[in-house]
């Protein structure tokens, strides 16, 4: 016998009003047989079930989880905002005589969510609530994606151009110029894919009528020589990165700023500047912490503009913090937070979009920061007493024109994207690794975006990367004198030790010095070295490479090593992680070819070129005997 859902019964049992002889609907009542159409959709949208709970989105945006038990004629009342038209003119209850009231039936509204949650199916807990901001949609039938800009009460979605339709990749084609791909707009709570865009509080909409040209972006350009950059080429970048920012988090990879300032020279009217620009797109603060940032921004994809971004605290401070957030904020998504729920849904939020520091003394940057952060430095600049007044005048003009540039970011996105896609494998055969290109070819694509109507040609490819080659050259030289590598190294080399020469204490890299003349494993230097299981050894075979080289060997595991590698500084190498840090030196970094002794333990170390080492006090002296064969030496 097939068991009957009484729920399911009540719902298709509840009765199906008529309108009675002479009855006149109210004006603002679509007639029954039109009420679910698309003239009165449900402001409530269904996101799926799980286990008996419903998920919505209710008419102010708000994820709403809902039992049965909770969909009363107060729960309804509550999922709808308060607002009972929808369920009074879809679902309208009858008196005793028939008549229709100002009240809806439970029954057949709560049969309506059920319905359209069994239509979506099962809930995704990924599902991802966008909020204001620029975001890329879903991809389309040809894999391209394309931007959705969020204004609250309304999503603007960009329209994709038939691939055969593409802009030129020359500017040959005189005349007038593109006029930019229109799009679609969509009431809030539009859903695109894995993604819905519930409602937000209104934000000015770009001026889509009034796109900004290339001539606007060439007079935001004039203005940024307002500011006395160390280099032209930072006021350049700049103005990319402000186009780059106007696309919030559309682009693959977004790029960060970080302007280090000296006193007096205006980095906080930069960044007025900067805001006025962005517009709503983004939110200007002098006093933030990661939480905070976090917090503001979840779940949006604009962008903060963080002043007094100073590095006091180190490593633990709020902007230190802060940073780790936004270099997470980069990719994809931005920084996916995930976080459970009493009801075992997980809820996931994410912070996307771009950050523009400013500071007189902000924290270094590590290599991982700058592949996603670049820095710009601009100085005082004197002997302009108009200086300021122009400085106000150009915040104010990027006020009065905010909205037609965010309209041309989002209408000529598809300059963007080309762009990025040339400049990338172009910087790449210039030396660029794979993230060092994408910062920079986010930042040339975001000054085309401005600039130019069309994407770049081979000689403006060959001239931006020129331009820029020294600029990598030395992004390249930082990025190895801080890799994890080099600073396990330079811990290993400046590590103080209990041992004392001439009434100092000494340090690892002195030792090694003095130990380049030592010839017997029991001579000073040479002994204290393998108590701290470290051992100084020639090549002669030329096993590793050129006979008679010098190499440091490291133990794979030593107590003594556990000990320099410890405390806040040196414990992210603890547990032999010294191995894998040292290791990745150079490509070819390998351990010594045999087992060798070190104070009492035996193994085969990291084996480190003498390149990599303090120069030797005095003229270094090979030892007579090595083990390189297994042989025995003495400790």
């Amino acid at each position: 016998m097939t068991e009957t859902n009484p729920i399911a019964a009540a719902i298709e049992g509840a009765p199906v009003w008529e309108a009675p002889p002479g009855w006149v609907p109210p004006a603002d009542a679509p007639p029954p047989d039109e009420a679910q159409t698309e003239k009165d959709p449900c402001p409530v949208v269904a996101l799926g079930h799980h286990d008996g709970v419903y998920v919505f989105l209710s008419p102010s945006g708000e994820l709403r989880k809902l039992t049965v038990r909770d969909m009363s004629a107060n729960g309804l009342l509550s999922l709808f905002s308060g607002e009972p038209g929808w369920m009074v003119r879809n679902y309208r209850r009858l008196d005793k005589e028939g008549n229709p009231t100002e009240d809806f039936v439970i029954r057949g509204v709560v049969g309506h969510l059920i319905r359209a949650s069994e239509a979506v199916g099962l809930y995704d807990p990924t599902v991802q609530l966008r909020g204001l901001g620029v975001w890329a949609s879903a991809p389309g039938r040809d894999g391209r994606r394309a931007p959705v800009l969020h204004c609250g009460d309304a999503i603007y979605t960009a329209a994709v151009a038939p691939r055969d339709s593409d802009l030129p990749l020359v500017a040959a084609a005189k005349g007038a110029a593109p006029p930019g791909v229109q799009g679609k707009w969509h009431s809030a709570g539009f859903r695109d894919g894995n993604s819905v865009y519930p409602a937000k509080p209104k934000m000015r909409r770009p001026a889509f009528d009034k796109v900004a040209g290339i001539e606007d972006g060439t007079i935001l350009s004039a203005h940024l020589d307002l500011w006395n950059w160390a280099n032209r080429r930072d006021r350049l970048l700049y103005l990319g990165l402000i186009g780059m920012a106007l696309l919030g988090g559309f682009p693959g990879w977004r790029v960060h700023g970080l302007i280090i300032a000296a006193h007096g020279s205006g980095k906080s009217r930069l960044l007025e500047l900067t805001a006025a620009i962005l517009g709503p797109m983004g939110s200007l603060f002098n006093d933030f912490t990661e939480a905070g940032v976090r917090n503001v921004l979840g779940g949006e994809a604009r962008v903060a503009l963080l002043d007094e971004a100073e590095g006091d605290g180190g490593s633990e401070g709020p902007v230190a913090k802060a940073i780790g957030l936004i270099r997470r904020m980069s990719g994809g998504e931005g920084a996916s937070i995930v976080r459970g729920s009493p009801g075992q849904i997980a809820n996931a939020s994410t912070v996307t979009g771009c950050a523009i520091l400013a500071g007189i003394n902000p924290p270094a940057l590590t290599p991982q920061d700058r592949s996603r952060i670049h820095a710009f430095e601009i100085v005082k600049r004197v002997g302009d007493p108009t200086g300021e007044a122009k400085v106000i005048a150009a915040i104010a003009w990027a006020h009065a024109n905010s909205a037609r540039l965010r309209a041309r970011a989002i209408t000529r996105w598809d300059i963007f994207a080309k762009a990025v896609a040339l400049y990338r494998p172009a910087l790449i055969m210039a030396g660029c690794d794979g993230r060092q290109a994408d910062l920079l070819a986010g930042l040339l694509a975001g000054r085309d975006l401005l600039l130019h109507d069309y994407p770049p040609d081979s000689d403006t490819l060959e001239q931006a990367v020129a331009d820029l080659a020294e600029h990598i050259a030395f992004t390249q030289e930082e990025d190895v004198e801080d890799s994890d590598a080099q600073q396990c190294l330079s811990h290993l080399m400046t590590y103080e030790t209990a041992d004392w020469r001439q009434g100092e204490r000494t340090t690892i890299g002195n030792m090694i010095s003095e130990a380049f003349s030592e010839t017997d494993p029991e001579d000073k230097n040479r002994a204290a070295l393998a108590r701290h299981g470290l051992r100084l050894e020639v090549d002669v075979e030329g096993r590793l490479g050129k006979s008679n080289r010098f190499y440091l060997v490291v133990a794979p595991r030593h107590s003594g090593l556990e000990r320099i590698f410890s405390g806040r500084v040196g414990q992210k190498w603890q547990g032999r992680g010294w191995v894998r840090s040292l290791s990745r030196l150079l490509p070819d970094i390998s351990r010594w070819p045999s087992p060798l002794w070190f104070a009492g333990t035996r193994g085969r170390g990291v084996a480190i070129p003498e390149g990599f080492l303090p120069p030797p006090s005095v003229a270094p002296v090979a030892p007579p005997e090595t083990d390189l064969a297994g042989g025995a030496i003495r400790e």
